[in-house]
């Protein structure tokens, strides 16, 4: 079970910004699924939770092509 401040720290690491890090594993990702891409490709996001949902978004999109 989450404890608030657990829910907490994880709605503040959704809405930080992207590290490098965070961008090298999305790239990393995406990878693994096939999807070759460059990481310069990789749109810049406000969010770490909107990078999540656009790279959620790609593996989706190319599973279904």
């Amino acid at each position: 079970m989450c404890t608030t401040e657990t829910i907490q720290e994880k709605e503040m690491y959704y809405r930080s910004k992207p590290t490098s890090e965070e961008i090298f594993e999305t790239y990393q990702i995406l990878r693994d699924f096939g999807i070759h891409i460059k990481k310069s490709e990789i749109p810049k996001k406000n969010t770490v939770g909107e990078l999540h949902r656009w790279r959620y978004q790609v593996i989706k999109n190319y599973i279904l092509s």
